[in-house]
């Protein structure tokens, strides 16, 4: 009969760290740097509007051309809400906005879609910017190779 005994301590892992996969996504908390590309159509002020900060949050820092049209049409939703508002007619705004949630949702804007898509918000300085080479101080290595054989 075999007695159960424990492992040692460096042979020990859990099975269930998900530790790597949490951060499969670092965005940057200053968000996406850059003017936001342009849109595929014509939208009205609302709708530019809402398209310039989308495309100014974190996660548009993973979005790439697939992502456009559906940028575009929550951006169209946003339009129509406030032509909705500004309207006298009654209007059906808990499926408008419950169109814009979605949206919202499938491109990560919502907290809970964020943490589905498992995207890290990080707040990491900004890489050093490049010095000006002065290279009149730095001898050749042609020069230093003579130098040794003289």
């Amino acid at each position: 009969m075999v007695a159960n005994v424990p492992k040692p301590a460096d042979a020990r892992r859990r099975r269930t760290d998900v530790s790597a996969a949490q951060a499969a996504h670092r965005l940057p908390v200053t968000g996406r740097s850059g003017v936001a590309p342009k849109a595929p159509s014509r939208l009205g002020p609302a709708g530019r509007r809402w398209w310039r900060w989308a495309w100014s949050t974190p996660q548009a820092s993973v979005w790439h051309v697939g992502y456009h049209e559906a940028i575009f049409k929550r951006a169209e939703l946003e339009d129509e809400w406030t032509r909705m508002h500004e309207a006298v007619v009654p209007f059906d705004s808990p499926k408008l906005a419950a169109l814009m949630l979605r949206y919202d949702t499938e491109l990560g804007l919502t907290p809970m879609a964020a943490a589905k898509l498992h995207y890290a918000f990080v707040d990491e300085p900004e890489p050093p910017k490049a010095v000006d080479d002065d290279k009149s101080n730095v001898t050749s290595m042609r020069d230093r190779l003579k130098g040794m054989r003289e």
